[in-house]
């Protein structure tokens, strides 16, 4: 049986109650897709499905800043994953962290909900130990959907919230060590709903992408150049947060914007486009190459070499019921490598995340939580066995060792960490 016939034959739509933004509630061939289910202050445990609306998901943009700090952690890291206690508000649900590391420090961060409200959290790890959780003062309501990278001195943090009207897309940058170093300040233009942002970082050179669930947009700050927020020219046929870009920096400057786009939601592949600086995007390139079957859940990390791994889940041709994990890379000379399968897991994969590494994490299984499996230049393993979460984010710290948050399965739903020692 093909994927479309598996679940719903009808497309729903509905109403974000955060944002009037309007989303998708059908299936993309598994059940909702990345960012079909908002995951908002009054969504239920049950109701929200990990996805790259922040699990972005872009994971550890670290190209300035990877190189070990001198010395051994003084928290360092076990030989095996080992998960942390809760950080998140025990009486509130955890969604989306997001993972930036740097040398010197990693930085976390999340949203969580309850009473009706949403607020940005993050903490910072130096040496692998993990310091105070901080909520960020954000004067708009309802700050969620982060996305993370690393710039030359700390970090800068994506998200969006409500100004009254509807979403808009928000950033604060951040020292090395957590300091907020400026009032937050608006990305997209205020007069228009602004979603699920995706943000890069290469040096001080920052650049966003976000969607309205009809087209993309981007921004840039930094001294390669400053863009104020414009629709990047995407000719999509689906709509719906189904189509949340997500974007990377090249060697050359050029930015790189990564989505799913196709005929149907449940036939959809991997698209590509690019940007030279001062210029325009460019067409389309196909990364995935499978036009009957359904690429999604797809997310990206700008790599030291100056090369774009592309992470994203994909339909079995033989066993259409099951999505396994695959890879592309976009090399820095604008060659695009055939995809790839980190395994046959014959199951079906969930919103896999990437750093900088490469290394990618995921679960399988069930919508919002399953097994976590982390591949780390070999085969995916389980890890934490017995521990079944959603939202895995993946990140790599200065020591090398792998850093890992990702939501776990209690009541309300809350926010982990688990660290692995380079091996």
């Amino acid at each position: 049986m093909r994927a479309s016939n598996l679940v719903l034959l009808l497309t729903l739509t509905a109403c974000d109650d955060t944002n009037g933004v309007v989303r998708d509630a059908s299936t993309d061939g598994r059940v909702p897709d990345v960012a079909s289910i908002d995951a908002g202050p009054d969504a239920s445990a049950s109701d929200v499905q990990p996805s790259d609306t922040g699990a972005d998901a872009t994971a550890a943009d670290a190209v300035p800043d990877m190189e070990p700090d001198a010395g051994a952690d003084p928290c360092p890291a076990d030989p095996e994953f080992v998960a942390g206690p809760r950080l998140s508000d025990p009486e509130e649900r955890a969604f989306s962290p997001t993972v930036a590391t740097r040398r010197g420090a990693s930085l976390v961060a999340w949203h969580q909900a309850g009473g009706g409200t949403s607020q940005l959290v993050y903490v910072v790890l130096r040496g692998g130990c993990v310091g105070e959780v901080q909520v960020l003062d954000e004067p708009l309501a309802n700050p969620k959907r982060a996305s993370a990278a690393s710039t030359t001195d700390g970090f800068v943090l994506g998200y969006q919230a409500n100004n009254g009207e509807h979403d808009v897309v928000r950033a604060v940058w951040l020292s090395a060590e957590g300091d907020v170093l400026g009032a937050p300040e608006t990305i997209s233009a205020s007069d228009r709903i602004a979603a699920v942002v995706s943000v890069a970082a290469r040096g001080d050179d920052v650049a966003f992408t976000w969607t309205d669930s009809q087209t993309h947009y981007f921004a840039r700050r930094g001294p390669v150049e400053t863009v104020e927020a414009r629709e990047v020219g995407t000719v999509l046929t689906t709509r719906g947060l189904i189509i949340t870009p997500h974007i990377g920096i090249a060697a050359d400057d050029s930015l790189l914007l990564v989505y799913t786009d196709g005929p149907r939601l449940d036939v959809r592949d991997v698209l590509l486009v690019e940007r030279p600086v001062g210029g325009d995007f460019g067409p389309a390139r196909n990364v995935s190459g499978t036009p009957d079957l359904l690429s999604s859940d797809v997310v990206v990390a700008s790599l030291p070499s100056g090369d774009l791994e592309i992470v994203y889940v994909e339909q079995d041709a033989d066993v259409v019921e099951t999505f396994e994990v695959h890879y592309a890379r976009r090399t820095a000379d604008g060659d695009l490598t055939a995809p790839a399968r980190f395994a046959t897991q014959r199951s079906v994969a969930w919103q896999p995340s990437v750093a900088a590494g490469p290394v990618a994490a995921w679960h399988i299984g069930g919508i919002s939580s399953g097994p976590l499996h982390v591949a780390d230049g070999a085969e995916p393993e389980h890890v934490l066995p017995g521990t079944n979460g959603g939202f895995a984010t993946v990140g790599i710290e200065p020591s090398g060792a792998l850093l890992l948050a990702f939501v776990d399965t209690e009541t309300p739903p809350g926010l982990r960490l688990a660290r692995r020692a380079e091996q």
